[in-house]
């Protein structure tokens, strides 16, 4: 073969191998829409309190917000959704005023989320948030997935609320059955059956919450795991679906509030 061709298909090659790595790394807008735990800071995975609430970031692509939690505070800032793919720059990065007695997590997340300059697909599929250095300064991945209100329908056992483990006591497991077909919630608090009405928003994905909870009256030996689960239920704003297929139900400040599991 003459040297010319030869070179003239090492170049065509070149440059399909080089396309190809471009469409991979190719981010729009839709990659980054959702909420997504903060997993690393520069270099360091960011502790998580006492209530076992991860700190994680979402991005409302349609009206260009973002809200979140830093380890004690929660945050909120806007950014330019008609920025060039993969540009992302926070703006009037703000948050809540509370006082923790371990602020080092929020320190590191704010001050990193300041830096903020670009974002990228890592090889696992999650979101890297680089500085103008072209450095991750952040590591993020997916909080939930997406599932249709009828994958509700059903029988869960509830396997922790709020980040703590439920333990199985003399009355048994407690659970949650969704009547998806007629929006009823039924199921066992820990000690008492449970009802109610299951309420969704029509046109806001994952939207859920719970109306008229009832409970039957009876008195048992240790009420502390019923009293959790009532409280929870009152909070409910949203679900999706956790990797190996659990289900996570959010209260309305973002705060996992129970994680269920598929009755076998």
């Amino acid at each position: 073969m003459p040297l010319m061709k030869k070179v003239f298909l090492g170049l065509i090659a070149t440059a399909l191998l080089s396309s190809c790595s471009t469409t991979r790394n190719t981010v729009t807008l839709s990659d980054i829409e959702g909420e997504w735990d903060i997993t690393e800071v520069k270099g360091t995975k960011p502790s998580v309190n006492e209530g076992g609430q991860q700190p994680f970031i979402g991005f409302d692509t349609q009206n260009g917000r973002v809200y979140g939690y830093s380890g004690c505070n929660r945050i909120m800032s806007s950014f330019n959704r008609d920025a060039k793919p993969g540009v992302l720059e926070l703006k009037q990065l703000a948050g809540t005023m509370m006082a923790c007695p371990d602020m080092e997590t929020e320190r590191n997340i704010q001050g990193a989320l300041s830096e903020v300059k670009k974002y990228k697909k890592t090889k696992e599929g999650n979101i890297a948030l680089y500085n103008s250095g072209k450095n991750p300064v952040i590591l993020l991945k997916k909080r939930f997935y997406p599932m249709t209100f009828a994958e509700l329908d059903g029988e869960w056992d509830i396997v922790s609320i709020y980040g703590s483990p439920v333990t199985k006591n003399e009355e048994g497991n407690p659970f949650l059955i969704f009547d998806t077909d007629n929006k009823k919630l039924s199921g066992n608090a820990g000690c008492n059956r449970i009802f109610g009405n299951i309420e969704t928003e029509e046109g806001k994905q994952s939207s859920i919450s719970l109306s008229a909870v009832g409970t039957t009256r009876m008195a048992c030996p240790d009420m502390t795991t019923e009293e959790l689960v009532l409280s929870a239920l009152k909070n409910i704003k949203t679900y999706g679906k956790l990797e190996g297929g659990n289900v996570v139900l959010y209260a309305s400040d973002g705060v996992a509030a129970m994680v269920l599991q598929k009755k076998q």
